[in-house]
């Protein structure tokens, strides 16, 4: 959603973020990061978790972000990390050689 972030209308700062603030691109991808990499890399999980949470929380504190649009970009991230690790891959890599067969 295209509102004035957090610097701006509290801080009357300049704020260089630009498109829309709703939700966190930058909660969501380091989350959905973390969902992915913490299933290969199982002793990385906490670390992973918490370089997330500080990513999120940096949003908030540098004022490019409401909290409520780094929640909404974690659990989005969330869940795409999930869909991503649950694709159906063993059909595709099958569909892909098949193709290639063809060419």
């Amino acid at each position: 959603f295209m509102r004035p972030r957090p610097a701006e209308i509290f801080f009357k700062e300049d704020v260089t973020a630009t498109g829309p603030g709703l939700p966190s691109g930058h909660s969501e991808r380091v989350f959905s990061g973390a969902v992915i990499l913490s299933s290969f890399y199982k002793r990385m999980k906490i670390p992973l978790y918490i370089l997330a949470l500080l990513v999120a929380f940096s949003r908030i504190y540098i004022g490019v972000h409401y909290p409520i649009d780094a929640l909404i970009g974690t659990l989005n991230g969330i869940i795409i990390g999930y869909i991503v690790l649950n694709l159906p891959t063993e059909k595709l890599q099958k569909k892909l050689e098949k193709f290639g067969r063809k060419l």
